[in-house]
């Protein structure tokens, strides 16, 4: 099993619902903007039962919190 560490906060939990959406530049478009990686979406646990959701554009926030739910009904059993 493959779990993220969340560099991003102070005290977090190592969490199988941790993930990162991530969207890569497209070097053959030159009007593609940003590093090679951007980081759209980072969900994680912090503490029992406390997440924490971050986003960014293009995302809204109804959406960035719709994948997020999705996340937790994929993976009830694995915790």
């Amino acid at each position: 099993m493959l779990v993220l560490e969340l560099p991003w906060t102070g005290d977090s939990c190592i969490s199988v619902k941790n993930f990162q959406l991530v969207a890569t530049a497209d070097p053959s478009h030159p009007d593609s903007v940003g590093d090679e990686e951007t980081v759209l979406l980072q969900f994680g646990k912090v503490d029992n039962d406390i997440f924490t959701m971050d986003y960014r554009q293009p995302l809204s926030a109804f959406q960035a919190f719709a994948i997020c739910l999705s996340n937790f009904g994929t993976k009830l059993a694995c915790e």
